[in-house]
């Protein structure tokens, strides 16, 4: 195949490449799970959980951001979402900009494959 335009950069997903979420969610974050009961969380019935999930993806369609901020705003607004969805994990408004927040700026949420390689 022959390129009729230069190569101007390459992207790289990160994800599940050279990293993986230390929960082994992207989404449910240590942060996620303290303020979120896996109990309550497995006692959903799949369907609505499902429905919950899907509501709250339609947030993070656009899944490239040109900023943290609009990365942070978009994961505020999931958790809101995931909240209002499911009344019952009690999740607050003021912990799901926490569990957001971290979930953008926190990198020990993510942990590097033993064999990706790390630059000094």
């Amino acid at each position: 195949m022959e390129l009729t335009k230069p190569i101007r950069g390459i992207f790289f997903d990160l994800g599940w490449t050279i990293f993986h979420p230390a929960t082994g969610d992207w989404k449910l974050t240590e942060k996620a799970l303290q303020y979120i009961n896996l109990d309550i969380l497995r006692s959903i019935p799949k369907e609505r959980l499902n429905q919950a999930f899907l509501k709250a993806n339609e947030i993070l369609k656009k899944e490239i951001y040109k900023s943290e901020s609009e990365e942070l705003e978009r994961y505020t607004n999931y958790y809101k979402k995931f909240s209002e969805m499911l009344p019952e994990i009690k999740l607050s408004m003021q912990q799901a900009e926490i569990i957001a927040y971290d979930r953008v700026y926190n990198d020990s949420n993510y942990v590097f494959f033993d064999d990706a390689k790390k630059n000094n």
